[in-house]
């Protein structure tokens, strides 16, 4: 709703469609107005045009047809594909999930090691401080000591690599691949009301107006002639 569209008349798909909307009013509608200056209700009024001019179709086989029914070919146009980028999206990054939740945690993990060892070497070597390119050689700390912490850093650190590796590479392959066939285009269809239907119900209202007035009248009458008889 809020990204930018291609019709330049418009600032955001969201006004495209209220626009259309208004251009194109059904009988009996009302043209709608913003009351407030407040951007968001502009949004959700687009958005309950959006889900009232869409609709997804599954067929047998699970393949979902999304069909709109905008008046501005253009603008069904683009509405599909700003639903189909913003569906695959959605869909991917639930598949994808908890694998790339691992993959984080995994990657801070190694990290930290990386950042650990690097210390410890640092200290074998006699620099406590290499963000100042200050040379200082280490005394009190027994070497001994250090080349074990290194050592056992240096195997978690193997794992923690080796652990990460796996996960990015599970995370790969178990990304989905959101498959379109068809992208949208034509067809396109306007579908204007039945005149039949239109005269049909003008008709009966117009009937049913006359029967109003007739009966208004002679209920009238007769209170009269009451009124008069006493």
């Amino acid at each position: 709703m809020r990204s930018v569209c291609s019709n330049k008349k418009h600032k955001t798909l969201a006004h495209w469609i209220l626009q259309d909307y208004n251009d194109h009013l059904k009988m009996f509608s009302k043209r709608i107005t913003l009351k407030t200056k407040d951007s968001n209700e502009l949004y959700y009024i687009a958005s309950d045009l959006l889900l009232l001019n869409t609709e997804i179709v599954t067929d047998k086989t699970d393949f979902s047809k999304i069909i709109t029914s905008f008046h501005d070919q253009n603008l069904s146009k683009e509405v599909n594909e700003s639903i189909l980028k913003n569906l695959s999206s959605l869909y991917i990054k639930l598949a994808i999930e908890k694998p790339s939740s691992e993959v984080e945690k995994l990657q801070v993990i190694r990290d930290s090691l990386k950042f650990q060892l690097d210390d410890l070497e640092k200290q074998i070597a006699g620099y406590q401080d290499a963000n100042q390119l200050s040379v200082k050689y280490t005394t009190g700390i027994p070497q001994a000591k250090l080349l074990r912490d290194r050592a056992e850093v240096e195997q978690l650190y193997v794992t923690a690599v080796t652990a990460y590796q796996n996960a990015n590479f599970k995370l790969l392959s178990e990304r989905p691949i959101f498959q379109v066939l068809d992208f949208p285009g034509p067809p396109y269809e306007f579908k204007k009301p039945s005149a039949v239907k239109v005269s049909l119900v003008v008709f009966v209202l117009m009937g049913f107006i006359l029967l109003v007035l007739i009966n208004y009248k002679v209920f009238l009458n007769m209170i009269k002639q009451e009124l008069s008889n006493s």
